[in-house]
């Protein structure tokens, strides 16, 4: 790749290489032609993945939407959607040939905790007066660690309660994946062939540990039994009728609009 100044993000950014990118397109996600006007392009600030098709019905409206413009640093806004798009697209031509690279695309919940972690990172330094990664060394992202034990109240800075490990790992993921997506960037990043804690896992500098099985309890058997008996139950006897009742329902509405579209006579008005 072309070799990018460390010292750019001063001038502000460069035009991005993924300018102009379709985000559904890049990430392989299938979107509702119905819905193509909110199709997310990389150079919004906000991505609405809300007309995404086959996204998980549980998730809030709020969480398939990614917002960039709290990240008052231009070059640093523009840094962590070329961070976020790679996450999200590792089959993409730029970024499948980078070594650090993950291989599996990143989820948009995934995507949210990253931004955070990345704003939550950029507030830190500029508290601190820096705001260029170019500045950054293992000490300052040690000492971001450390204070990364703890939330803090805004007002007096004092620590409100202790982060999880984690909560921490997300934290020592970030800054690590920006170094190790850095040739991307078009300006603004670590310098070059520094990556924070070297080639330790985050796990291993956060403390974190991967959890052996479910952190649920499974459900007693005196009260799954009954649960699995009525749903077979449900399935069994009651779905071909509730689904023929529905397609009857569906269909006498149909006939009902048909019916007032072909008539001369008004409609009357609904109270």
């Amino acid at each position: 790749m072309t070799p990018r100044p460390q010292r750019a993000a001063a001038l502000g950014p460069r035009p991005s290489v993924f300018a102009g990118e379709d985000i559904c397109l890049a990430a392989g996600l299938p979107a509702d032609p119905a819905k193509a006007a909110r199709r997310p392009l990389f150079d919004d600030d906000l991505w609405d993945f809300t007309c995404v098709l086959g996204l998980p019905r549980h998730q809030p409206a709020r969480v398939k939407i990614l917002s960039f413009g709290l990240i008052t640093n231009p070059a640093q806004r523009q840094m962590t959607k070329e961070y976020v798009l790679a996450l999200m697209a590792p089959a993409h031509p730029l970024v499948r040939v980078l070594p650090g690279a993950y291989r599996v695309p990143r989820v948009i919940s995934t995507a949210h905790q990253r931004i955070f972690h990345a704003k939550r990172w950029f507030d830190w330094l500029a508290e601190r007066g820096i705001h260029d990664l170019g500045e950054v060394t293992q000490a300052t992202c040690d000492a971001y660690l450390q204070w990364s034990h703890h939330t803090w109240n805004r007002k007096d800075g004092t620590p409100v309660k202790e982060t999880t490990p984690d909560y921490r790992r997300q934290s020592v993921a970030t800054l690590q994946e920006l170094a190790d997506y850095g040739e991307l960037f078009a300006a603004g990043g670590f310098p070059r062939g520094f990556r924070p804690w070297g080639n330790k896992s985050s796990q291993q500098v956060s403390g974190s540990r991967h959890s052996r099985g479910n952190r649920t309890q499974p459900v007693r058997q005196e009260v799954l039994q009954p649960l699995l008996a009525a749903c077979f139950y449900s399935i069994e006897h009651l779905a071909e009728p509730i689904l023929a009742l529905r397609e009857s329902e569906r269909r006498r509405a149909d006939a009902w609009e048909r019916g007032f579209g072909s008539s001369d006579e008004p409609r009357p008005w609904r109270l």
